[in-house]
């Protein structure tokens, strides 16, 4: 974590550079249309990339930029006004190009977590620190005033307990990596003057079906009970956890791009916690729709583990941004268990513990 710090000063200091005054008027008629002229979306290719595309493409036109992994199939499945880029963060010529063509900036990308970040540190560090530094000064440089960040619950900590629910203005204290790269990016962010972030709680959902697994503890609940699999429990499943639905993270990054040129911390969450217990009898309840009600079996959580509970408060951004979720859990849970299905043609994957 030192040497992120390090790494923080020493960009930090190259951002004292004064954004020019882009010609606007372009962007204002489109604005007072209701569209944005073009909208770029990095990690577009990615769980919440791919949706805010699939969500933002019905009025707006986008960039979608990444590695090109996924792009074959949004090309069946998005309609609207979408060109697919494939590059890295680290390409400083195409990302000038891309940001100087956009009018807004929605950044997503990322190495997607604790485990892959631990995976490769060094790649992680590139991509949620040096590449929010170069995505930030082309921004700074275009004259971009919507650039928005998706950060993360885990900035406030996930192994020690704390008053709950969690706000925004309490201190991040991230405890694992990828909670220090986020913190570390929206630091970089706030010191520029340039903060437009969203915390986001668990995500889970359908999106555009391409990412079953970047759905937690959900998504492992929902395969296990289509592969006629158990629901394993570690602990008692007494810890409460924050899931916010996908479709609610589009509409708030929707909600947040009509704030061009302010700053501003959100929470982004369901609005209330479950348990991992509550989770598992819900999908077993809605899988008897599809197939026989999976068990729930409990065993004994690994030695020195300490889950605590966590959930985050809205009452900030349902006051100021005018957003809040409307997928309830039932809903969300249904929706994954009935589109993953055989019927839906979706492969089987391994079963889930928690």
């Amino acid at each position: 974590l030192c040497n992120l710090c390090i790494l923080c000063v020493s960009v930090v200091d190259e951002l004292r550079v004064k954004p020019h005054h882009r010609d606007t008027e372009d962007t204002e008629v489109a604005q007072r249309r209701g569209r944005m002229k073009k909208i770029l979306i990095t990690g577009g290719g990615g769980f919440i990339g791919s949706a805010l595309l699939k969500h933002l493409a019905r009025d707006h036109s986008c960039l979608c930029f990444g590695h090109g992994r996924n792009y074959a199939e949004l090309r069946a499945s998005i309609g609207g006004d979408v060109e697919f880029i494939e590059g890295d963060l680290s390409d400083a010529k195409l990302l000038s190009e891309m940001v100087g063509a956009s009018q807004a900036v929605i950044h997503v990308a990322g190495s997607g977590g604790e485990v892959p970040c631990l995976s490769d540190p060094v790649t992680a560090v590139l991509t949620h620190v040096q590449g929010t530094h170069r995505l930030l000064q082309e921004v700074m440089r275009h004259g971009i005033e919507s650039f928005i960040f998706a950060s993360t619950i885990a900035v406030y900590g996930t192994y020690k307990a704390r008053p709950m629910p969690l706000k925004e203005d309490m201190e991040p204290r991230p405890d694992d990596f990828y909670a220090a790269l986020k913190a570390t990016a929206e630091q970089l962010l706030i010191d520029a003057g340039h903060a437009q972030i969203l915390r986001l709680a668990n995500v889970y959902g359908y999106g555009t079906g391409l990412h079953l697994r970047s759905s937690g503890v959900i998504g492992r609940f929902v395969e296990a009970a289509l592969n006629d699999e158990s629901l394993q429990i570690y602990g008692d499943g007494s810890q409460s956890i924050d899931y916010v639905h996908i479709d609610d993270v589009c509409t708030a990054f929707e909600a947040a791009l009509k704030r061009p040129g302010e700053q501003f911390v959100y929470n982004i969450s369901g609005g209330q916690p479950a348990t991992i217990k509550t989770l598992a009898e819900l999908t077993v309840r809605l899988a008897a729709e599809f197939k026989h009600p999976p068990e729930v079996i409990y065993a004994e959580a690994p030695p020195n583990k300490i889950w605590p509970d966590r959930w985050l408060s809205i009452a900030k951004a349902e006051a100021e941004l005018g957003w809040s979720p409307r997928v309830g859990l039932q809903a969300g849970i249904h929706e994954l268990l009935e589109h993953s299905s055989p019927r839906a043609s979706l492969s089987k994957s391994e079963g889930a513990s928690v």
